[in-house]
């Protein structure tokens, strides 16, 4: 069931949705209006367009448990608001939510307003996914991870290459161009030397390649830090594809803000989307953290509720800036390949799979909502603690 979750304030109200699953909860919105009528008729729309089924209301008990003026108001607002949408209202104590919601964001990431934009969002959250976890909809029953073992990393690295050269060839012939981007790091490494050799480097189409990266840290791209720089010497040097369909993150740039705001600019540019519209890619190719970060979305960074910008900065006071593709670019993909390789991986590996998820502590969690689209690519040491979970193995 898919449920909107409303964190009910006199000047700003925060919103937030789960996938038709029910099983992970997404900072949506933020209204701002102190109109109730005109908020209700607000979330009729976004309840309408969404395919919303319920909505979760949180409720602002006393810290004792009982219900004050406040909580009232809330009631008498979420009875005007299922007799609007004609759908159940369901209510949540919402007490710590926004304590909670404040703890994902990093002091001095951002300014004032821009965290005001998004905090009640945050919080909206943070009472939805509480709601699921004590609900059957988000029993891990719920995830059907797709996940490929194979022997050890250089057969992972292959299978990769196979495919990514897959991907672009069906692209090309459905669409006429194949739009990917790439991650960095030691795993990716290995795939990205697969994709040089003339066997399977003949077999994509690079012509009509159009190739992006899903984050980079914030250097220049003849930095040994630089994911430009790995994939450029490991296989786009040795490729065909045009310069000109090659668009790295500008990481020189002395704000990484700056450099987030114009790969912004080139992604809606190249894909000819305009302000509230998301890219399709063809193929993402990401790696997986130890701590459960994908791309750069990073535990404890807002990035992971980022839902109306396709690119962020990711700032950092003992590690290398970064710029990362949002949630919502991953989540419209048309498929998705995590490689997961290392004995240091297992623990993760078998974390992601055996508890509920919650985005803020692994960000890897934002791929639930489309684990159809997702294969994770494993190899032994780091599936060596998955002996039994919800999911397909492919042997």
């Amino acid at each position: 069931m898919r449920y909107l979750a409303v964190d009910y304030g006199d000047k700003r109200t925060g919103l937030a949705i789960c996938d038709a699953a029910g099983t992970l909860a997404t900072p949506y919105a933020v209204i701002e209006t102190q109109n109730a009528a005109h908020l209700i008729e607000q979330i009729a729309h976004i309840a309408a367009k969404e395919g919303v089924e319920a909505v979760v209301l949180g409720l602002p008990l006393n810290m004792d448990g009982t219900e004050g003026s406040r909580a009232k108001r809330t009631r008498a607002f979420g009875q005007s608001l299922s007799e609007r949408l004609n759908l159940p209202v369901e209510y949540h104590d919402e007490r710590m939510s926004s304590y909670i919601a404040d703890s994902f964001f990093t002091p001095g990431q951002m300014t004032r307003g821009e965290k005001k934009k998004r905090m009640d969002a945050v919080a909206a959250a943070v009472i939805l996914q509480s709601f699921l976890t004590h609900h059957s909809a988000a029993k891990p029953a719920m995830y059907r991870p797709v996940i490929r073992c194979v022997k050890d990393a250089s057969a992972m690295a292959e299978r990769a290459a196979a495919e990514f050269a897959a991907a672009a060839q069906e692209a090309v012939a459905q669409r006429g161009a194949f739009y990917t981007a790439v991650s960095g790091g030691k795993t990716p490494r290995l795939f990205f030397e697969r994709l040089a050799p003339p066997a399977v480097c003949g077999q994509i189409p690079w012509d009509k390649t159009y190739l992006f990266w899903a984050d980079e840290r914030c250097v220049p791209p003849d930095s040994p830090e630089s994911n430009y720089r790995l994939a450029f010497e490991t296989f786009l040097s040795k490729s065909p594809i045009p310069s000109a369909q090659i668009f790295r993150v500008h990481g020189e740039y002395d704000d990484c803000a700056l450099a987030a705001d114009a790969y912004e600019s080139q992604l809606k540019a190249v894909f000819d989307v305009d302000n509230g519209q998301i890219p399709v890619f063809d193929l993402i190719v990401l790696g997986l953290g130890q701590d459960g970060h994908i791309a750069s979305l990073l535990p404890g960074d807002p990035s992971v509720s980022v839902m109306d910008r396709l690119t962020w900065p990711v700032y950092h006071d003992t590690r290398l800036n970064r710029v990362t593709l949002t949630p919502p670019v991953l989540q419209n993909a048309r498929r998705l390949i995590v490689l997961v390789a290392g004995r240091d991986k297992a623990e993760i590996v078998h974390q992601l799979f055996s508890s509920p998820p919650d985005i803020s502590r692994f960000p890897a969690y934002v791929l639930w909502p489309i684990l159809d689209r997702v294969l994770w690519l494993l190899d032994t040491e780091a599936a060596g603690m998955i002996n039994t979970f919800n999911g397909t193995v492919e042997d």
